[in-house]
């Protein structure tokens, strides 16, 4: 796909390399990104030349959108709301400016593509106490011992960071230009057109379940040295060791998001094959509808959306669904209950 044909999640994945695809890490969910296609939004709800200059009032329902139907994720840093009154007073941009945001939650990082001023930008951070300092790839980076966040400002570009180490941003400009891009790595290609047309997306790489068991392993031995895991693993059926429990065919999942009045979800899970895809597809049905959610105790994700299909396309399982709750993925995910949608199973 072209650049001009790119949507706003492809082309906020390719400032990412292929590396993040290959880092399974041992946890359950992640790690993670999320992306916002604000370019989408304002094309769907047919939002005209709304700049941040322009009064709070001609941005107020844009930004109310986004706030409100962005299945309560978040895109920036804890301490950056760009969709708020008086944020372009103070950094001299906001929502109205941003095409795309690329949020690593675990960095706490963002990588924002805006159509700011430069030397507005520039003058607000001064004004607010950071100190610029060149940095190779003809960036500035912007950073004030007053303050946990840092900026680099590339053109049309502004990577920001809230906590994190003092060069670790760094890192992240020069990752968002060298080495193949994200989108060009075999499972994330083959889950990208399940969602064109979203207005954001969550992604996850699945568990590296081997380390993740083994870990979890010793911390029983240690914590209940009484029990022998032996025999609890034969209660639950299974008799060929420990990390042998769990299979994870998957290794990449999506969820997609859009839609004002009842949001329409796209759930994608890439396996390593498609016969896997096709063994797993009645179970990720299972798994949407009569899984119990931990968001409400006594009820299961069906409860809270109606899925409408199921299909398998090669080697990817792809779910529709609608659900009228305004943060259903982004309060699972707070509530650790992602394995409400996380086909990891005991085999």
């Amino acid at each position: 796909m072209s650049h001009e044909d790119a949507s706003g999640i492809e082309l906020a994945l390719a400032n990412l390399s292929t590396e993040w695809a290959d880092s399974h890490q041992p946890i359950p969910f992640g790690p993670a990104i999320y992306v916002l296609d604000v370019q989408q939004i304002r094309v769907d709800l047919d939002v005209g030349s709304i700049g941040s200059a322009d009064e709070y009032t001609r941005k107020k329902d844009l930004f109310l959108t986004i706030l409100l139907n962005t299945q309560g994720l978040s895109f920036f840093p804890p301490s950056l709301k760009p969709a708020t009154k008086g944020f372009f007073e103070k950094w001299g941009w906001d929502m109205a400016d941003v095409g795309y945001s690329l949020y690593l939650p675990d960095e706490q990082t963002s990588i924002i593509q805006a159509l700011y001023d430069t030397a507005l930008v520039r003058s607000r951070l001064q004004e607010e106490g950071f100190v610029e300092e060149e940095i190779p790839n003809g960036s500035t980076k912007f950073s004030s011992g007053d303050s946990t966040l840092k900026f680099i400002l590339k053109p049309q570009m502004i990577i920001v960071q809230e906590n994190g180490q003092p060069d670790e941003i760094d890192t992240f400009a020069r990752m968002s230009v060298s080495g193949p891009r994200l989108p060009e790595h075999p499972a994330m290609a083959a889950l990208l057109p399940e969602l064109e047309g979203q207005w954001g997306a969550v992604f996850s790489l699945s568990a590296d379940m081997e380390t993740l068991l083994s870990e979890r392993d010793a911390v029983l031995s240690q914590q209940f040295p009484q029990i022998d895991l032996a025999v609890f693993y034969a209660m639950l059926g299974v008799t060929d060791g420990p990390t042998r429990q769990w299979t994870t065919p998957w290794d990449l999942m999506a969820i997609g998001f859009s839609g004002v009045d009842e949001t329409k979800l796209t759930f994608a899970y890439h396996f390593l094959s498609a016969e896997a895809a096709s063994r797993a597809a009645d179970f990720v049905k299972i798994l949407l509808t009569e899984s119990p959610a931990l968001i409400t105790r006594g009820k299961v994700w069906g409860d809270f959306m109606t899925l409408s299909s199921i299909e398998v396309n090669d080697g990817v399982v792809v779910a529709l669904a609608k659900t009228p709750a305004k943060e259903l993925i982004g309060n699972a995910l707070l509530h650790r209950d992602y394995y409400a949608f996380l086909p990891y199973r005991f085999e």
